[in-house]
């Protein structure tokens, strides 16, 4: 049947189609970007018409083929091929690309019931991703290897394979042999500032064959070759980079120049262009024997549904619920938390780091869905447990990842292990370096995927290394980020719910993590998870507070040590805040039982950009107005103020402060 329609298929009319379909949705908008959807079409149709498994009626069947499109500005491209397949893409949501409310928005958000696996957009995320997509297919078919048999093909550009983040990923793609990852670039010669202007030479066979990938080159616009080549490709024994030369705005007036790139071809040359096409000059017109052939091909396409759903009925119920998992155990969860929350611990101070790394001792033997893992920080970061067993090119049976020096990659890399699931990544670096993956945390954010930050290292206080390492900004930064839930936990029972909030909830969270040893707090053991609610009122004084000292993580020991001392002169509560956005997300009502002192004063050793939102009377601060420095821990926390004696010799100062003496 197969061969009968290739026969039928004229795959020069669909691939117009998609061109004429990506043209129209450009015009209608009078924005977006036709040089690619017009270049790279011949591509796109090859591959999902005679090469791509999936099911446009079940666009979240578990075995089927991954497709990225990490040159996100193709998404008209994207989007007018998902609705000639036969995804839920209708032809209004076409007309209403780059619209309010619309789902065909100006670069592709994840949604997986329309086919789009995955946001993209910011370049060489999307490769980043499929890297995460093809690891975990990896994961996967090493647990259950006959219902798990499917590739990762990602589309990027000359602007994707520029960007550092390519250079992170690829490598540790050949370096893990990920053989199901097929790279589709589209080399057509052109970036926005032009031929000319293209600032990069490299010869990409030879960058990716040094990667350790397998290597192809074929014209763009040769259907048979591109199927053949791609076909090939699929039988590599390493990940496989396929060069398609093409030319950007083919078939219009700007072919072969950088202006096709994002300029609206504007009514005539849009008209011509579709008669280069051979397409009727009505907006949104396709062929009904075109439309036919997508749909058909399409269907094609899935043909081997009913015999891996025979395959996937004969696993246990329990391995069935594994694949298609989407949320952690929450009953398990619990019992596992509140277990290791009830053990008595010698220990009267740790670091949080390491707390963090006890919790994950429990977490990762009971949870075979948790893939861990770390930028070559693995003992500082406490990422690594006697359950941890490492991935490398042979041992596909693993649950860790060693990204080596590579921050960015390894939070690109997470959410793509997080999009195909059923997998929960958490990955560690020093907070100072978040920043180095700060594009793959905010689209973790935006496609609010469940992705787990482990940043240790959080403060002046770790000390020596100096203000390199040191984090002033990024808390703020971070806690900022919409859809990011911030945790810094002061002591062993907050780490634990820390942890418990950050695999509960659907979106990524970010551990905020002590390198030095923190007192205990003493809080008894209780049941209830308090880092839920962001806050709670851990010291409350006898009398109505004059003053309520707000803390997170390490320096909640040293406000109740300040409590202490102004004992006798001012009543005092103490607030431990290991979560600000959590907390601002609580009842007024509640935020204001915990917020009751007349004046609140923040200590933490960062800058204090947000906690302004508490919106209380009077708000002061004992935090950092500059980097760090160099120097011994108690030195530098003595020099920047972060002992009990300056926190209350700041309150007795506070002039606006009732009763103050």
């Amino acid at each position: 049947m197969e061969e009968k329609l290739a026969q039928k298929l004229n795959l020069q009319a669909m691939a117009n189609a998609v061109r004429a379909l990506s043209l129209d949705m450009v015009e209608a908008a009078q924005s977006g970007h036709p040089g690619m959807p017009l270049g790279a079409a011949d591509i796109i149709t090859t591959l999902f018409t005679r090469v791509l498994k999936h099911r446009p009626d079940d666009p979240a069947w578990l075995d089927r083929d991954r497709f990225v499109l990490s040159a996100g500005h193709a998404s008209a491209m994207l989007y007018s091929t998902l609705h000639l397949c036969g995804y839920p893409l209708t032809l209004e949501d076409l007309k209403n690309f780059r619209q309010l409310g619309s789902v065909t928005s100006g670069h592709p958000e994840y949604e997986p019931k329309i086919g789009v696996e995955s946001t993209t957009g910011p370049l060489g995320q999307g490769i980043g991703m499929a890297v995460g997509m093809a690891i975990a297919e990896k994961l996967l078919a090493a647990r259950y290897p006959d219902t798990t048999d499917h590739f990762t093909w990602v589309l990027a550009g000359e602007g994707c394979l520029m960007e550092g983040i390519s250079h992170e990923v690829c490598s540790l793609a050949g370096t893990l042999e990920l053989k199901k990852l097929i790279l589709l670039f589209d080399n057509n010669d052109n970036t926005i500032d032009g031929r000319g202007s293209l600032a990069c030479t490299d010869d990409y066979v030879m960058r990716f064959k040094s990667y350790g990938w397998d290597t192809f080159a074929v014209d763009g616009h040769d259907f048979d070759a591109l199927e053949k080549v791609m076909l090939a490709a699929r039988e590599s024994s390493a990940p496989a980079f396929i060069q398609c030369k093409t030319r950007i705005g083919k078939f219009s007036p700007l072919e072969d120049s950088h202006s096709a790139h994002g300029s609206v071809l504007g009514k005539d040359r849009a008209t011509l262009t579709r008669r280069n096409l051979g397409m009727n000059e009505t907006s949104f017109y396709i062929p009904e024997d075109v439309k036919l052939q997508w749909k058909e091909s399409a269907r094609q396409r899935g043909v081997a549904y009913a015999d891996w759903q025979s395959r996937f009925n004969a696993l246990s119920s329990e391995d069935q619920d594994f694949c298609r998992a989407v949320s952690i155990g929450r009953e398990k969860l619990d019992g596992v938390i509140d277990k290791f929350k009830a053990e008595q611990s010698a220990e009267s101070s740790a670091a949080t780091r390491s707390l963090s790394g006890y919790v994950l001792e429990r977490l990762v033997a009971s949870f075979p869905e948790l893939i861990g893992g770390s930028a070559d920080l693995t003992g500082p970061n406490c990422t690594h447990t006697s359950a941890s067993i490492a991935l490398n090119s042979s041992d596909a049976a693993a649950n860790y990842l060693h990204y080596g020096v590579r921050e960015h990659a390894m939070g690109a890399i997470m959410n793509g292990l997080a999009l195909h699931g059923p997998f929960t990544p958490y990955g560690g670096t020093f907070l100072a370096f978040a920043d180095y993956m700060k594009p793959a945390i905010r689209l973790s954010a935006l496609m609010n995927r469940r992705v787990v930050y482990v940043m240790t290292h959080d403060s002046i206080a770790l000390g020596e290394d100096g203000p390199t390492h040191q984090p002033v900004e990024q808390l703020s930064t971070y806690r900022a980020l919409p859809n990011l839930t911030v945790l810094r936990p002061a002591d062993r029972q907050e780490v634990a719910e820390a942890w418990q909030v950050a695999l509960e909830q659907q979106g990524p969270s970010m551990l905020v993590l002590s390198r030095q040893a923190v007192r205990d707090t003493g809080q008894p053991y209780r049941k209830s998870n308090q880092v839920k609610l962001g806050g709670y009122l851990l010291l409350a004084a006898e009398k109505e507070p004059q003053v309520t000292l707000i803390a997170s993580g390490s320096e909640v020991p040293l406000a109740l040590q300040a409590a202490q001392a102004l004992d006798g002169e001012f009543a005092c509560d103490v607030v431990s805040m290991p979560s600000l956005g959590l907390f601002l997300q609580q009842p007024q009502k509640y935020r204001e039982s915990v917020l009751r002192g007349t004046h609140a004063l923040v200590i933490e050793p960062a800058a204090h950009s947000g906690w302004e939102k508490l919106m209380c009377n009077e708000l002061s601060f004992v935090d950092l107005a500059s980097f760090g420095a160099s120097g011994k821990q108690d030195v530098l926390l003595r020099y920047y103020g972060f002992v009990a004696e300056h926190i209350a010799d700041r309150i007795r100062t506070l002039h606006t402060i009732k009763g103050a003496k």
